[in-house]
């Protein structure tokens, strides 16, 4: 099994273990293409598990994890959060600056 981490805190030229986590979970996918890309069949990982850090991971563009580049049919990837924690990953935007219309 292969491992990842991601933290609000971390950076995504940094190597995505525990101590020297990615920022981004775009950072994470392209991390996993890297490592199923770069190994061979005997070596592939059956499972790679990333883990968030406590939060709200921020999606700002769109991310496409397909079977065919990640080797869904050999490897299971999962996303989860810390244990005893909770995180979010969201593709929501903030809206601020806006009024209640007076009619509502």
């Amino acid at each position: 099994m292969s491992t990842f981490y991601i933290s609000q805190y971390g950076a995504d030229n940094h190597v995505g273990t525990i101590d020297s986590p990615f920022k981004s979970v775009k950072r994470a996918v392209e991390a996993i293409r890297e490592l199923l890309k770069n190994v061979t069949a005997n070596d592939k990982p059956e499972e790679v598990t990333v883990y968030l850090s406590a939060g709200v991971h921020s999606i700002t563009e769109t991310i496409t994890i397909r079977s065919e580049d990640l080797n869904l049919d050999t490897c299971k990837i999962t996303f989860k959060a810390n244990a005893g924690e909770y995180a979010v990953i969201s593709g929501g935007a903030k809206v601020t600056g806006w009024e209640r219309d007076a009619s509502n």
